[in-house]
């Protein structure tokens, strides 16, 4: 359902596949995507019909698992779901996810300590694997650390949700950087006019409030500046992470998860 967002087959929440596959076919190309809500009644709308399903299924432990897998729901169409309005219902969505996008606080700090200390030294005898063989030895060693962190830190589900979520911010980023030239394979996610924007709005949905409550203490300026540098840590390098852990997977090498 996911391919083209997920290294692997995902199991997620209905309305999160539905409007990822939406987004995915709709909104790659649209302007300020998850920064203006479009029509906000419509949003709203939207987020009122994916809340009301969480509660149904909390209420009946049965409805859990099913809500979890099933991917069939009311079709969306570009025409009577605007795409800055459904994505803005999936970043309200998000945002009410207690553990956030991450899951762990754990992994966040990990994340963190890989932004602001980790250079591996000396670089050039670090060796590429062919599956991202265009990444500097640095950046590959810093994205097979990223995908055992996420590996041993995130649960099934959690990781599934973050290779889906960051798979498809990936890709409106790449949209806008792709290369002029067909041959050219590498892009700088940076020089995207959306990349910045899309850090700032997914940075505070990493850990959500019971993660952020279990900060250090920092003040809000401080944390909002550190959140957008992990989030825009994991889209600057997701191209080569989706990679590998696609590698990984279809080797059998992603433990628990064959």
């Amino acid at each position: 359902m996911l391919t083209e967002l997920a290294p692997c087959p995902v199991q997620l929440p209905a309305y999160i596949v539905a409007t990822l596959m939406f987004l995915h076919k709709y909104g790659l190309n649209t302007p300020e995507i998850f920064v203006q809500p479009g029509d906000l009644k419509v949003a709203i709308r939207l987020y009122e019909h994916f809340a009301s399903q969480v509660l149904e299924a909390e209420k009946d432990e049965s409805k859990i698992s099913l809500t979890m897998r099933v991917v069939a729901m009311p079709q969306l169409r570009e025409d009577s779901a605007p795409v800055l309005s459904v994505a803005w219902a999936l970043r309200a969505v998000l945002a009410g996810l207690p553990n956030g996008i991450l899951g762990s606080v754990r992994l966040y700090r990990i994340l963190r300590a890989m932004y602001y200390h980790w250079t591996p030294n000396p670089s050039h005898l670090l060796r590429v694997p062919d599956c991202i063989s265009e990444a500097s030895p640095t950046t590959a060693a810093r994205v097979q650390l990223i995908c055992l962190a996420l590996i041993a830190l995130a649960p099934e589900m959690q990781l599934d949700l973050i290779c889906a979520v960051f798979g498809l911010l990936s890709l409106l980023v790449n949209v806008e950087t792709d290369a002029q030239d067909p041959g050219m394979e590498l892009r700088d996610p940076v020089a995207s006019p959306n990349f910045h924007e899309l850090a700032r709005v997914f940075g505070p949905l990493l850990l959500g409030a019971r993660g952020q409550a279990n900060d250090e203490g920092i003040s809000a300026v401080e944390r909002e500046i550190e959140e957008q540098r992990v989030a825009g840590l994991l889209l600057n390098n997701w191209h080569f992470i989706h990679r590998q852990l696609q590698h990984w997977t279809k080797e059998r090498y992603v433990v628990g998860r064959e």
